[in-house]
Order: C-alpha cells, then structure tokens, then sequence
C-alpha cells in the first residue's frame, strides 16, 4: 500500500491530456487482446475478480 500511495503522489501533478491518453493506451491494449484472453479474469486490489474488457 505505501508503493501505492507513492505512485499515486508521484502522479499527481500529470496533466490531465495525460491521463487521458495513458487511459486511451490502455483502452486499446485491451481491445487488441486475443478473444481466448477475453474472458481471463484478473484481481483487483480490492480482492475482486473482473475481466480485462471490464475494465475499460
């Protein structure tokens, strides 16, 4: 959690076209994912499961 927090921190003063396109990048990784991926589930932090695609 403080590797985390540190991030978080580090990050902070990012411009906001940043982020968007940092989002927009990750948004198309998943979407270029194979469809057997697809369905793969990952967890999050919080312990829940949730499929690549549901994170976008």
């Amino acid at each position: 959690m403080d590797a985390r927090a540190a991030e978080i921190d580090a990050g902070a003063g990012r411009a906001v076209a940043d982020v968007r396109d940092t989002a927009a990048r990750f948004e198309t990784a998943v979407r270029a994912l194979p469809p057997a991926a697809r369905p793969a589930e990952v967890r999050m932090r919080t312990g829940e499961l949730r499929t690549p695609t549901a994170l976008i």
